[in-house]
């Protein structure tokens, strides 16, 4: 039919024409790479009501909630977290002169600039005095100039032992004082700035240890050069470690957490930033739970810089990756594909053309290069990741020509002891080491006796959650003695996804590790009540079995984002 020829040339042509144009905002706006074409006509039907972009923001920017406008919706004063941190501007953006895309720019240069300005300004006011944690400044400035003031501190101590020494009583005695005001009532926001010093701390309490054990006395001593290090230099934050330097990205984070540095954090940390020191990509290999996406993440916080995680798939094709190589080469952004070997080798070898073109445009040193046929912009602080668990079926050799892009890191099992330790410390748990060693020993023991499901995991994760039901139940109850608060979140979380049989198994393991401790978990007595009273007006049975399930379903939701009913 002629009709339906033409009318599918007109929708090509329009296809094109669509496609020609928003290439055109994203060439203006390197974010909108990393959006749907759909998402990217969203938010540039907003430019008549500016402030209607506000449910779409934090696909552009990670850290903002929301936008405060003046009341005319002319000027943005200031941004908001998801936790409602509020960080004013140092000078208004104009959005009524500008397209969406445009205004969204000086967006990101002002926010840039306003963390930049605070971070000097704490600075200036030494401001990481401990009474005033608790002050008016946003979470990020506060911890940056926490590592700052410490590099500084650090450098001068290391030719006087006795330096050295007080030093680490100042760290302890910060601890100390962060462990108190952690247990207290505090606002959410407050809490947030407070467990992350604390981490943060906690790795610097291990840093001096390990310079007076080793009586490290030279700054370019690896015990301390092999450390992520942050200066500051002609009125801004530089990050080094080892011979790599970087400049800090002022990319608002909001009150995001960070992760406990292990040993194998560190190691995962050397290899990636001399990967970039030598503008390669990182390759993170191993076996699933051992913080391989989590680990690029929170080297990409440290460094204050845009991450995007990308889940791979075999169904990816070329032409979508190359806009988002597009996207991550102009913008600046760290990038972490995930399960970066299931996709298809053919793929991968356009891939490995479009990294090798981006990283001989950074050694070349051009500010503009070209991809895929059209002329890009290029932030030369932009970063590749990759992270690969070889141990499942049906992935893909990665082909030589990419490899040799990538430095290969082998992530090996955590330490989930420490890991613990530190997270319950740093949720104000007294008795920190010890319910650590048990919660581990626990599903250790769950790992070796119970029987093998396919649903069972008894790793990280399950460690990770754990841990945040005992946090959150901590907060809640703070009278309740450690020990149950750690039995009730080893329960909660384990006991609603075994079988029959091994419920009975758990709750002796759970015995043999807490003797002097009640092992029962309270359930809502309400709930139980609403929920005989609806079995009945249902003509239902009340079975136990069923009863029990309803109430560990309401307590699942309680600490998980998606839940799966087996059976």
């Amino acid at each position: 039919d002629p009709t339906f020829k033409d009318s599918n040339h007109t929708l090509d042509s329009i296809l094109k024409s669509l496609n020609s144009f928003l290439e055109v905002k994203r060439q203006q706006f390197p974010r909108f790479y990393f959006l749907s074409n759909k998402e990217v006509l969203d938010i540039l039907a907003v430019n008549k009501d500016p402030t209607t972009i506000q449910p779409l923001l934090n696909k552009c920017f990670a850290g903002i909630e929301s936008l405060d406008f003046d009341e005319d919706r002319d000027s943005i004063l200031g941004m908001r977290s998801l936790m409602g941190e509020i960080v004013p501007f140092v000078s208004p953006v104009t959005v009524a002169r500008y397209g969406v895309e445009g205004w969204l720019l000086k967006l990101q240069h002002e926010m840039q600039r306003t963390m930049q300005a605070m971070i000097a300004e704490a600075i200036s006011a030494r401001v990481i005095e401990l009474n005033d944690i608790l002050g008016n400044r946003p979470a990020q400035v506060i911890t940056t100039t926490n590592q700052i003031v410490f590099t500084y501190r650090i450098l001068q101590a290391l030719q006087i032992l006795n330096k050295r020494v007080s030093l680490q009583n100042y760290v302890y005695d910060n601890l100390q004082h962060l462990t108190g005001i952690v247990t207290q009532n505090i606002t959410p926001i407050q809490r947030n700035i407070v467990q992350n010093l604390l981490l943060l701390e906690v790795h610097n309490r291990d840093i001096i240890d390990s310079l007076i054990k080793n009586d490290v006395t030279h700054p370019q001593d690896f015990y301390w050069t092999g450390q992520l290090r942050y200066y500051w230099e002609n009125d801004s934050c530089v990050i080094r470690m080892n011979d790599a330097t970087f400049k800090y990205g002022y990319e608002y984070l909001g009150n995001c957490t960070r992760l406990v540095v292990t040993p194998l954090t560190e190691r995962c940390y050397r290899t990636l930033t001399n990967a970039l020191h030598l503008n390669l990509g990182g390759a993170c290999v191993g076996p699933s739970s051992t913080g391989k996406t989590e680990t690029v993440q929170d080297l990409a916080k440290a460094m204050a810089k845009q991450c995007l995680v990308f889940n791979c798939s075999a169904e990816m094709n070329y032409k979508s990756l190359a806009n988002f190589f597009k996207g991550i080469a102009s913008s600046g952004a760290f990038s972490c594909f995930d399960e970066f070997n299931r996709i298809e080798v053919d793929v991968l070898s356009v891939i490995a053309q479009h990294v090798r073109t981006i990283q001989a445009a950074i050694n070349e040193g051009v500010t503009k290069f070209e991809i895929e046929g059209i002329k890009t912009t290029l932030d030369p602080s932009c970063a590749i990741f990759i992270t690969m668990n070889p141990d499942y079926k049906g992935r893909t050799e990665l082909p030589d020509n990419l490899k040799s892009l990538l430095r290969p890191v082998a992530m090996v099992v955590a330490d989930f002891v420490f890991i613990a330790e530190i997270s319950l410390f740093s949720e104000g748990f007294a008795q920190a080491p010890l319910l650590a060693k048990k919660m581990v020993q626990c599903f250790q023991a769950a790992s070796e006796q119970l029987s093998h499901q396919l649903h069972y995991h008894f790793g990280m994760r399950s460690v990770i959650v754990t841990l945040a039901i005992a946090a959150t139940t901590k907060r809640r109850e703070l009278k309740t003695p450690e020990d149950l608060i750690v039995i009730r979140a080893l329960r909660e979380s384990t006991l609603p996804k075994l079988i029959g049989e091994d419920i009975v198994l758990f709750v002796n393991i759970l015995r043999d590790l807490f003797p002097n401790s009640s092992v029962e978990s309270p359930y809502n007595p309400d709930l139980e009540t609403c929920i005989f009273e609806s079995l009945h007006r249902k003509k239902l049975d009340p079975i136990p079995a069923l009863v029990q399930k309803c109430l560990q379903l309401e307590q699942t939701l309680e600490s998980r984002v998606g839940v799966m009913l087996v059976g």
